[in-house]
């Protein structure tokens, strides 16, 4: 488990994670980690607003598989737009890997999130015309 201390909980509302229709999105994150499959632990959790003003999470994970790349950490981005199915379906996707448990009306508390692991497969995708293992590893 991380520590904790100076950590502010938020509650993630009107995402309505619980719709029975919405399905964990497949899509990844970028990442400068190798190919493989590692353990990654929640090390943060906080809500910022992207470039264009939408608010989203800023998850940042930590690899706690033994080895050459244990604590390469990694963010991850995550918008909260309750009105757009992709969004939400990515969020759905981070927090079953994780197991955050859901509250009333499909919320859910970031605080819940910290310490949590998941295992996840860092896959390489080739660009066309170019190949970069470091630039297109995936998470």
């Amino acid at each position: 488990m991380s520590n904790n201390e100076g950590y502010v909980d938020i509650m993630v509302e009107d995402m309505r994670l619980d719709d029975p229709e919405l399905k964990p999105y497949d899509g990844r994150q970028g990442a400068k980690i190798p190919p493989g499959t590692y353990e990654w632990e929640v090390v943060g959790v906080k809500r910022e607003n992207s470039k264009k003003g939408n608010p989203m999470l800023v998850i940042d994970f930590k690899i706690t598989s033994p080895g050459e790349h244990e604590g390469a950490q990694l963010k991850q981005f995550v918008t909260l737009n309750p009105n757009q199915d992709v969004s939400r379906a990515r969020l759905k996707n981070l927090i079953e890997a994780l197991g955050v448990p859901l509250l009333e009306g499909g919320n859910f508390s970031t605080g819940a999130m910290m310490g949590l692991r998941m295992e996840a497969d860092v896959e390489l995708e080739t660009q066309e015309g170019a190949y970069d293992p470091v630039r297109n590893a995936q998470m």
